[in-house]
């Protein structure tokens, strides 16, 4: 994945497609806003031109000012809020664009019900977008920061349980193509601090399974579709080609055991990321093998 702007400043135009000649797939501006709409319109007209792709993450920057969804829990506990609109604000903006240019557009990590349905639209006219959602946002609401629990703060935020249920409604119709990790490891000192004044991000590699095993467990998702949102839909979206198992064709593959009990600690994480949420507890389900390229790359 390359800048969209140079220095992600959003200034300026990334050489873009000498970067894509070198082997990038998409180009973002990460978690840093684009003000200028100019700057905005330069680089989808750009992209669009050379067949790019361009991935979001639709917050805008001044509303994005806060700490966790703006609800109740915020409320009660004296945290500055994000609200909804700082989402579906951008996302408004940014399908604008798309559909000017006819650039191919990519959300990363929706988290409202309002952000699902603005691309259920989008889809609904023919524009060509696609979004997947972080594994925690389909799994936390904002309630479990309750007791400023440093380890849930993230961002985008984790929301309300309505807005939870409409992200899992949206990847089973097929509105939300994929489903993300959100991995950020952090050292122990960057969650050791007032709420306000932690790191945001939350250790996913080792409770990824784990935690779509509890979605499965709950009737929430079948195993058919976690599938499919976490390996041959990321690969179309960011590759532009589906993957499949055949006979005879060299093996990528990963192999679950979802009935796997063990205990998250410092001896069983594989993550160096000591921002574990799920740290000390049993879950179930766990990755047993990966095969890359024909060759074993993991074994538990």
């Amino acid at each position: 994945m390359a800048a969209l702007t140079k220095d992600l400043k959003g200034t300026q135009l990334s050489n873009m497609e000498a970067l894509s000649r070198a082997g990038c797939i998409g180009f973002s501006n990460a978690s840093y806003d684009i003000n200028d709409n100019t700057v905005l319109l330069r680089c989808y007209e750009y992209a669009a031109t050379f067949g790019l792709k361009v991935l979001v993450q639709a917050q805008d920057q001044q509303l994005g000012d806060g700490h966790m969804h703006a609800g109740a829990t915020a409320t009660r506990m004296g945290l500055d809020g994000i609200l909804v609109i700082a989402e579906t604000l951008a996302i408004n903006r940014h399908l604008q664009f798309m559909q000017h240019t006819g650039v191919s557009g990519h959300f990363n990590q929706l988290t409202s019900a309002a952000g699902v349905a603005l691309i259920r639209q989008a889809k609904a006219q023919g524009m060509k977008v696609t979004a997947d959602v972080g594994i925690a946002h389909l799994c936390f609401t904002d309630t479990v920061i309750e007791g400023y629990r440093s380890q849930y703060h993230v961002q985008p935020p984790l929301r309300d349980e309505s807005d939870r249920k409409a992200l899992l409604e949206g990847l089973k119709d097929g509105t939300i193509d994929a489903i993300c990790s959100a991995h950020q490891p952090h050292e122990s000192a960057a969650k050791c601090a007032p709420f306000a004044a932690t790191a945001t991000g939350m250790a996913i590699y080792d409770i990824l399974v784990p935690l779509v095993q509890g979605l499965v467990d709950t009737g929430d998702l079948t195993w058919a579709q976690a599938v499919q949102a976490l390996s041959s839909n990321s690969a179309a979206i960011a590759l532009g080609k589906a993957t499949h198992l055949t006979v005879g064709a060299t093996a990528n593959l990963t192999l679950i055991d979802p009935g796997h009990q063990w205990v998250l600690n410092a001896s069983s994480q594989l993550s160096h990321g000591t921002n574990q949420a799920l740290t000390k507890q049993t879950l179930k389900g766990r990755v047993a093998l990966t095969i890359k390229g024909g060759q074993v790359t993991y074994k538990m």
